[in-house]
């Protein structure tokens, strides 16, 4: 598993926690949907796909370049 998948549970969790902050900085609930919302409205989503496909071609590289080296 790659560093930057996330599980059901963690993704959850990272909405609960954003559900909570806006609830206590400006007093209303948000749903996660209204989440997801946003950050497809901002690119966020785009942002972090491309992060992903980026470390793992990075790491596949590695790997690669590994195997030809000799110690």
């Amino acid at each position: 598993m790659d560093e930057l998948d996330l599980t059901s549970a963690e993704a959850k969790a990272m909405y609960k926690e954003i559900q909570e902050w806006v609830q206590e900085k400006y007093g209303f609930h948000v749903t996660k949907l209204n989440i997801a919302q946003v950050k497809q409205k901002h690119g966020i989503i785009d942002i972090i796909n491309s992060l992903k496909n980026n470390l793992k071609h990075l790491t596949f590289s590695r790997m690669r370049s590994k195997e030809h080296v000799r110690p």
